[in-house]
């Protein structure tokens, strides 16, 4: 039950030591492919923040001048902490994260997916976790598609249909990771990932075939009794081939 599925090699001297030795503890194998998480979002809400708290000290400070010449000097201080002031803190409060988040790395800069031959090594900040993939449990899959909005020019808007993943591997010792679109490349990741797990914990007859139309589930489970969603689930013995494809399972039944 095998299916060929190429991927981009890496080179091992791009490899950090200690996530040599754990694959090699593990004996994971030949390292296949890194996939990287995106760097980008930080750098976004960070300039998001700043942009906020400009409007907050732009509002304070038309408060400001309208109390400075407006207001009684009497009553001048009261006003500035009444009126001015509210405006003027909510922007503090922003700029600061906003600074630090657009000059610090990304919020994925080091969420790694090492992806070996026997299995594959997360890291998550200084958190490595190893999934060899013969102690791998169980995998929850959901994929749905939905619309998104975007401005463009000259007041238009269009629409993308962008495709969400969200993956959880467990393994057999209660560790469990979550994949989604924080990878660039999860459709591939998790194609894998469902291959070679469906190997290992459905019978040597159920096939692995090229997708093509059957029973496609968007949202299921995978384990070593069966694959489902929360409605229904099919046993392996009902199983006759399963397809994998864009991190959707589709399964042909056998036939009574």
């Amino acid at each position: 039950m095998t299916q060929e599925h190429t991927s981009q090699v890496a080179s091992i001297d791009d490899i950090p030591p200690d996530i040599q030795h754990l694959a090699q503890e593990t004996q994971l194998g030949k390292l296949r492919k890194v996939y990287n998480a995106r760097r980008t979002t930080r750098r976004e809400i960070g300039l998001g923040l700043i942009l906020g708290s400009s409007v907050f000290w732009g509002l304070g400070a038309l408060m400001l001048i309208l109390v400075i010449e407006l207001a009684d000097p009497e009553t001048r201080l009261s006003l500035l902490l009444e009126i001015a002031l509210p405006f003027i803190l909510p922007g503090l409060l922003l700029l600061l994260p906003g600074c630090y988040l657009l000059f610090h790395h990304g919020t994925y800069a080091h969420w790694r997916v090492y992806l070996y031959e026997k299995g594959f090594i997360y890291e998550k900040g200084i958190a490595k976790l190893m999934f060899p993939w013969d102690r791998i449990a169980r995998v929850k899959g959901q994929v749905k598609a939905i619309e998104v909005t975007h401005a463009g020019r000259r007041g238009h808007t269009y629409t993308e249909i962008k495709t969400l993943y969200s993956y959880h591997i467990h393994d057999k010792s209660g560790e469990k990771v979550e994949l989604t679109n924080a990878f660039p490349d999860i459709a591939e990741l998790v194609d894998i990932i469902l291959e070679e797990v469906t190997c290992r914990l459905a019978p040597p007859e159920v096939r692995l075939s090229p997708p093509d139309s059957a029973v496609t589930f968007n949202d299921f489970t995978l384990d070593h009794e069966g694959i489902g969603s929360k409605q229904a689930k099919l046993p392996w013995r009902e199983v006759r081939e399963i397809a994998i494809h864009d991190g959707s399972a589709t399964i042909h039944k056998r036939e009574e």
